[in-house]
C-alpha cells in the first residue's frame, strides 16, 4: 500500500506541474513576440576560436509568438566574428511535434534569424558552430504554449 501511495503522490505532483507549466505559458502574452520559457543547459552564446582578427562569441536569442508555433532563433555577434569579414557558419537544429528540422545559417554582417515551425508543446533546440570550431550553446528546452 505505501508504494502505491508514493505512485499516486509522484504522478500527482508531476500532472501538478505539468499543469501549472501550461497556465503560466498560456497567461505569458498575446501576440508580441517574447523568449519562450525554457532551459538552456550549457548557456545562450557560442563560443568560437579566435583566428586572427575574427574572436569573440555569437548571442543565440530565442523568441516566440504566443500561439503561433514558431520560434525564432536570432543570432548576434559578440566581437568581430558575423561581422563582414569574419563570417561564421551555424547549425541550427530542433526537435519537437512537427519533426526534426536543420539549418545552416551563415552569420555575416550582424544579426541573423532563422524561423522554425515546431507546433506547440516542449521542443529541444540545438545551436552549434560548424566553422569556425567553437563550443556550441549547448540544448535548450523551450515551451510554445
Amino acid at each position: 500500500m505505501p508504494r502505491a501511495r508514493h505512485a499516486i503522490h509522484a504522478l500527482t505532483a508531476v500532472a501538478t506541474a505539468t499543469i501549472t507549466a501550461i497556465v503560466l505559458a498560456a497567461a505569458a502574452g498575446t501576440a508580441t513576440a517574447a523568449p519562450p520559457p525554457g532551459l538552456a543547459l550549457a548557456g545562450t552564446q557560442l563560443t568560437l576560436a579566435p583566428d586572427g582578427a575574427c574572436w569573440g562569441n555569437i548571442l543565440v536569442g530565442l523568441d516566440q509568438t504566443p500561439h503561433s508555433g514558431n520560434l525564432t532563433v536570432t543570432l548576434t555577434p559578440a566581437g568581430t566574428w558575423g561581422t563582414p569579414g569574419c563570417p561564421a557558419d551555424v547549425e541550427v537544429s530542433t526537435i519537437s511535434g512537427a519533426g526534426p528540422q536543420n539549418r545552416l545559417v551563415r552569420v555575416d554582417g550582424g544579426p541573423t534569424s532563422t524561423t522554425f515551425d515546431i507546433g506547440y508543446g516542449f521542443a529541444m533546440v540545438n545551436v552549434d558552430s560548424l566553422a569556425p570550431a567553437g563550443w556550441n550553446a549547448g540544448y535548450h528546452i523551450v515551451m510554445v504554449p
